[in-house]
């Protein structure tokens, strides 16, 4: 029964004895997870948001408990409510945000380079070939990774939007605006990541497959034929050899996030050569997010010095130094 689920399958009477409020997590749950997703979504995600929440001593939350209805998610909030216990929490817990300015951008890529590590590990073992001993450690390697992955992403979402949550504060005390507020949003836009930066390369290789002569292939062909005839051609087996060995860097993703069952890019780059096609009907010229970004950049520094002259002399350092942490939210996002 270890990988049973269904001590966490939603109770009436007595989940809402303890809990008076369930919330279904539409985001992710809907439609329905299957069995394999529901069951590493509870343990881990549930454990992620637990374990964060402790190791930052959330002042006024430890994380959240989740049960399973109808093959959805449904999460309640752990609330802590004794006023020096709260109290204790909020001491520790602005220790650990504090170790995060000016230090921000080092913490997180440890975490990065740690995940990446694991990631390599697994990606060169041959599933096809193993014998079933070494598949079951190497599925509980998986568990433990998942279990992992969990916590980094809680334990770096609650110190962003910590912040976030504080930065807004100090916005409403010295400027009067809150996170509904224009300027606000403009301070929080024009931020790389990772998904833009794959966007672009995608966008870099319909540029390529026009250079090569292979636009009609995408433009008039079905999704599921592209591969074949991008196979016939030598400069499609020219264009393909490059793009493979982009899907063996950023292919390794699916349209649902943590959803065995669905293939990945790197197993079936259909989804990806869509995104090519999209790209070679919008045209030419500069990537168009580089065109935004660059606009957005430029509307956020502006919006910053005139903020920055309203903030008073004496609180102007630490206004600056809450701002950048939560403007990593965007990003983290």
């Amino acid at each position: 029964m270890k990988y049973d689920i269904s001590a966490f399958e939603f109770n009436e009477e007595l989940d809402l004895q303890y809990h008076k409020a369930w919330f279904l997590d539409a985001t992710h749950a809907v439609p329905p997870w299957t069995p394999m997703v529901a069951w590493c979504w509870i343990n881990y995600c549930r454990h992620g948001m637990q374990w964060a929440a402790e190791k930052l001593s959330l002042p006024t939350c430890k994380g959240w408990d989740w049960r399973l209805k109808n093959g959805a998610g449904y999460l309640t909030m752990l609330i802590v409510d004794d006023p020096k216990e709260i109290w204790s929490r909020e001491i520790e817990f602005k220790k650990q945000i504090l170790s995060f300015f000016g230090n921000y951008d080092k913490i997180w890529l440890g975490f990065i380079n740690e995940m990446l590590n694991r990631y390599e590990q697994l990606k060169g073992f041959d599933v096809d070939n193993s014998p079933n001993i070494d598949l079951l450690e190497h599925f509980d390697t998986i568990l433990d990774l998942n279990k992992r992955m969990w916590e980094v992403h809680f334990y770096m979402m609650y110190v962003v939007f910590g912040v976030y949550i504080l930065f807004e504060s100090l916005c409403k005390e010295f400027l009067g605006i809150d996170d509904t507020h224009s300027d606000f949003h403009t301070l929080m836009r024009g931020f790389d990541n990772k998904v833009f930066q794959a966007d672009k390369k995608i966008w870099e290789f319909a540029q390529l497959a026009d250079h090569l002569g292979l636009s009609d292939i995408f433009l008039n062909s079905a999704a599921g034929d592209y591969l074949k005839a991008l196979e016939e051609r030598e400069e499609g087996r020219q264009w393909l050899e490059k793009f493979r060995k982009f899907l063996q860097e950023d292919g390794w993703r699916a349209n649902r996030m943590s959803e065995f069952n669905i293939p990945l890019w790197v197993e079936d780059p259909t989804p990806a050569l869509v995104y090519v096609k999209q790209f070679l009907l919008k045209g030419g010229g500069r990537f168009p997010l580089d065109v935004e970004r660059d606009r957005l950049v430029a509307e956020r520094r502006a919006t910053e010095i005139k903020l920055l002259e309203k903030i008073p002399v004496e609180q102007k350092k630490w206004f600056k130094e809450l701002m950048e942490v939560a403007q990593k939210s965007s990003s983290f996002s």
